[in-house]
């Protein structure tokens, strides 16, 4: 069985949408991190977030004020589901979003990967009323052995 390129773990490098006329938009602010994961079994997940979050004041998070709720929404989006792949393209079917509406519908992603590399562009979409394609770039995230310390603990039967 071949294991396709996209499976394993991603980091995230730049999330960088762009509008038709070249301008560079930054929901996430400057400073953004993130996690994409592949599982050779089909399942996908994603989160992405900007760097400065801003801490809410209570460490209850059903305890937050509808500012830091609705600042929190703004700088966060995640969600997992089923993929299905092909050479240059990606397709997520999403069954749990952040955003609710996301919930139950697929995104597409074309990639190319260059060694470590995975170069991701969107089909255009809109967000905050602007219409963009926004391109990503993500490094594959060591294993630090875990593959190896995983195997040790199989048992066959």
């Amino acid at each position: 069985m071949t294991i396709h390129p996209i499976v394993g773990a991603w980091r995230l490098v730049k999330y960088e949408p762009q509008t038709p006329d070249a301008s560079k938009r930054l929901p996430f602010g400057g400073c953004v991190s993130g996690s994409l994961i592949y599982a050779a079994e089909g399942f996908m997940s994603v989160a992405i977030m900007s760097g400065n979050r801003t801490n809410f004041t209570s460490d209850d998070r059903l305890a937050g004020t509808p500012d830091e709720y609705a600042q929190a929404m703004k700088t966060y989006v995640s969600y997992c589901g089923r993929y299905s792949a092909d050479s240059d393209q990606v397709v997520h079917h999403i069954e749990l979003s952040q955003f609710p509406n996301w919930s139950g519908t697929e995104e597409v992603r074309f990639y190319s990967i260059d060694g470590e590399w995975m170069h991701m562009h969107t089909p255009p979409f809109v967000l905050g009323g602007i219409e963009q394609i926004a391109h990503i770039v993500w490094q594959r995230a060591p294993d630090n052995g875990w593959k190896h310390r995983w195997a040790e603990h199989l048992v066959v039967v």
